[in-house]
């Protein structure tokens, strides 16, 4: 054959390789658990498209995560922890309030338990209804809210001590001798300042809730501090920030941003934001979690089928300003937290699984 005959053949079946080549779409970029980025940004445009926050176009501030770890969830045959209502971490443990067995679960990042206590009762070491938790040096403190106490552990499970609170929701330690717990039910206030060893101290935050005032579940105020002096607290159900100076209880700032979801029944009171607890990121700013909103665009139960394939987290200052909004890469996350050692720590309402997050 010659040559040129064998150019004649060969270069229309190049040139078809070429085309088909060309015209095959891209595959799409995706993060760790398949998400594909354009759906990232459609979502992230949608979270700011209410107003640019202080840090919208800060790419010093950029928040971007990947998926590093899972615990837990019904594939698991054995998992340390079935409803993970609460997290909190430290070092390279994390500890997991367990709402079904009203269990306090220590468990190492690789995803070992290291140990377990509590069980349904009202004695010492027993919970009902077990809620936030918080670690500070050697001391864990645990919400025991329809036993109305504040309840104190060794960092080997140990029962220590307890004090009493009506209806504790949330627990910041200061110190391994005092802390802010949170509660709407306790006289004085939303927020208690207390003493490990005398009780509750002082209170603030008086009347400042409107819908629901006397609401006292365990999911309902939840709470963050600030070294300079100042503390946070938001409620589940109320569409409001309230940030306060710690000496001397004085509201400095009450409000939060306008979300761009939006109810599509006519009783709009019944669709609330449901914001998931307050935590401290990497900026050390105010992170506000909002699991609930459906792929419509709504918030939950008001049309949509499935609920966002991410997790929003709106930023605030210490001074109440709106600065951004980022997005965890999963649905549902009803408690998040951060630390310097583990990255962002996520417990996923509905699967049973906790997930762990790092930033590349």
């Amino acid at each position: 054959m010659s040559q040129r005959v064998f150019l004649t053949i060969i270069f229309p079946f190049v040139l078809c390789l070429i085309s088909l080549a060309c015209s095959r779409e891209p595959e799409p970029i995706v993060l760790s658990n398949g998400i594909p980025v354009d759906t990232l940004e459609k979502w992230s445009d949608w979270a700011t498209s209410t107003g640019a926050g202080l840090w919208k176009n800060d790419e010093s501030r950029r928040v971007e995560v990947v998926r590093t770890n899972t615990y837990g969830g019904e594939a698991d045959l054995m998992p340390p922890f079935f409803n993970a209502n609460f997290l909190a971490s430290y070092g390279d443990t994390i500890y997991i309030a367990d709402g079904s067995q009203e269990a306090l679960i220590a468990m190492s990042s690789s995803g070992d338990q290291l140990w377990t206590t509590g069980q349904v009762g009202e004695g010492p070491g027993s919970f009902a209804m077990i809620g936030s938790i918080d670690r500070y040096a050697d001391v864990i403190a645990v919400c025991n809210n329809s036993n109305n106490r504040l309840d104190f552990f060794s960092i080997d499970g140990t029962c220590l001590s307890s004090i009493p609170v009506s209806g504790p929701q949330n627990v910041v330690l200061l110190s391994d001798t005092t802390g802010l717990v949170a509660s709407k039910s306790q006289p004085g206030g939303s927020i208690h300042f207390f003493h490990r060893y005398t009780g509750i101290e002082r209170s603030f935050g008086e009347g400042d809730w409107e819908m629901f005032p006397g609401n006292f579940p365990r999911r309902d105020l939840f709470i963050a501090y600030h070294p300079m002096g100042r503390v946070a607290c938001m409620s589940q159900f109320e569409d409001n920030l309230f940030i306060y100076d710690f000496e001397t209880g004085e509201v400095l700032h009450s409000g939060t941003r306008d979300l761009p979801a939006s109810t599509s029944g006519s009783t709009e009171e019944v669709f609330y934001t449901l914001y998931a607890p307050l935590f401290l990121g990497p900026d050390s700013m105010i992170n506000v979690p909002i699991p609930n909103i459906m792929n419509n665009g709504h918030y939950m139960g008001s049309g949509g089928t499935f609920h966002t394939p991410v997790t929003f987290v709106d930023r605030y200052s210490w001074d109440g300003d709106y600065l951004d909004t980022y997005l965890l890469p999963d649905s549902v996350l009803g408690v998040v937290i951060f630390s310097e050692e583990l990255g962002f720590i996520a417990a996923q309402w509905g699967t049973s699984e906790i997930h762990r997050y790092e930033m590349p």
